[in-house]
């Protein structure tokens, strides 16, 4: 991880387009201003892991539901075939 210092008012860039400038610092807290190309998404780490946590629930959901789906198709054939043979 790379360390930088940096006071009031001072920025550091990141690759061409990025730029993130201290704007105040109050106690233990430091506001900071990102600029940033607007298809880049800036989240603060607790929202960043909500919605990965949002998203591992959705793709839980959708394969129950191709499972669900699946064990559908699996016992419609068994009961065709069943029907069939009887």
């Amino acid at each position: 991880m790379l360390v930088l210092t940096r006071k009031w008012g001072q920025s550091i860039i990141i690759g061409d387009d990025i730029v993130c400038t201290v704007l105040g610092v109050n106690g233990s807290q430091v506001r900071l201003g990102i600029k940033a190309p607007k298809k880049l998404i800036v989240n603060r780490e607790e929202i960043h892991q909500r919605i990965l946590a949002e998203k591992s629930a959705v793709n839980e959901v959708n394969q129950n539901q191709e499972t669900d789906q699946e064990l559908i198709e699996l016992l419609t054939q068994k009961f065709r075939y069943l029907k069939k043979a009887a």
